[in-house]
Parts: C-alpha cells; structure tokens; sequence
C-alpha cells in the first residue's frame, strides 16, 4: 500500500514538473543566449580597451556584470508572462479539441443515447467527435437503436465538420443505429442547409420533443 502511495506521490511531482518544463526550457535557452552575447561583447568590442587600459576595462566589465542581474530579471520576467500567455492560449485550444460533453440514457425510451457536444465542429476536432461517438455507443451497457445529437451548443461547424456528421450517419446506418439531431439553430443549421444535408438527418426541434416523439414509437412491451 505504501509503494502505491508513493508511486502516486512521485507522478504527481512528475506532472507539476511537466507543467513548468516549457518555461524552463525557455529561460535555458534566453540566458544562454544572453551570456553569450555578453562574452562576444566582452571579447569584441572591450579587447581594444584592454589592450590599452586593463584599468578601465575591468571597471567596464564590473558595471556590465552588475547590471546584468536587473537584465536577467526584466528578461525572465517577459518570458514568464509570454509563457503564461502561450498556456492560456493553448488551453483554450485544447478546449476547443476536445470540448465539454453530456451524455443523457433516458430510461423511458430505450435505446436511445442522447449526446451533447459543447463546441464548434471543425477540422481539427471532427475525428475526435467521430471517435467518441462510437466510444459511447460501445460502452452504453445496452444496445443503443437511436443516437441522438443534441447540437444546441455546436455554435459552428466547417465543411470538414459536416463530411463527419454525413459519414458518421453512414456508419451508424450500417450498425443499424438510427442517427437524428435536435437544438439545431444558427450557422450550424445554415451550413447543413446550404449542402442540403439537414433533410438527410431526422431533426427535432428539442431533446423533450425527440423524447416524445420517439416514446410514441416504441412498443409497450419494452416501455415496461
């Protein structure tokens, strides 16, 4: 038990390094950098004063050395904040890749998977939507006959967004998964219109009106 705790303890540290690695990184390279130019500065354009006078040169070099610890601070400084900001900007990203999600398993309609996708449907995420769909479909503990879409978050949506949604419906049709969306409103259901690919999917105005309308369709025997 011990060993587990440690082993744990020491992945937690692991992951905390990771996160400032980055930035470590970064400074690495800025100050290395920096020492060099300060050497070159020093072996280029102070030599001739050296040659001449050792006096004013170590006075020269000494003023350069103190300052450079104000240098190093205002530089590590910037590095820092663009760090941050590039992880900010990054999380964002990842966001986007892979946004929040909510699956619904209503009990008075069997078979039906709801799926909520919070977030844009574009190149770069398709193939993780695609993906997952299936993933929830193989591990809903039932067989899932209906997979509902509920796109009231999906805010917009790229030609390679809607090719998903279109082969998505292809290879659920051949599991014999029926496919439909509802909550479809604003650029999203325009670039469906405009491909004339929202009369290929069943589209409910709500997930309340898809759960009425599909409860009236299942037989009483599998209500009960």
């Amino acid at each position: 038990m011990k060993f587990f705790i440690t082993v744990r303890g020491f992945h937690k540290k692991l992951a905390s390094f990771g996160e400032y690695l980055l930035e470590i990184l970064i400074y690495a390279c800025f100050i290395s950098g920096y020492f060099f130019l300060v050497l070159q500065f020093l072996n280029g354009f102070l030599k001739p004063v050296f040659d001449y006078h050792k006096t004013l040169y170590a006075i020269l070099a000494l003023t350069l050395i103190s300052m450079q610890g104000f240098a190093l601070e205002r530089l590590t400084s910037g590095i820092s904040h663009v760090v941050r900001r590039t992880g900010a900007f990054i999380s964002v990203l990842l966001r986007l890749f892979r946004p929040h999600e909510t699956i619904r398993k209503p009990a008075n309609v069997p078979g039906l998977l709801v799926y909520r996708f919070a977030g844009p449907l574009f190149f770069f995420n398709a193939g993780h939507f695609a993906r997952r769909v299936q993933e929830l479909i193989d591990t809903a503990g039932f067989p899932v006959s209906f997979f509902l879409i509920n796109a009231e978050a999906i805010v917009d949506v790229d030609a390679t967004g809607a090719e998903a949604l279109v082969d998505l419906r292809s290879s659920l049709k051949e599991e014999n998964i029926m496919m439909g969306l509802c909550e479809v409103k604003g650029h999203f259901r325009e670039v469906l219109f405009n491909r004339a690919l929202l009369a290929d999917f069943t589209v409910y105005p709500s997930v309340a009106a898809a759960l009425r309308d599909l409860g009236k369709e299942q037989p009483e025997e599998k209500k009960k």
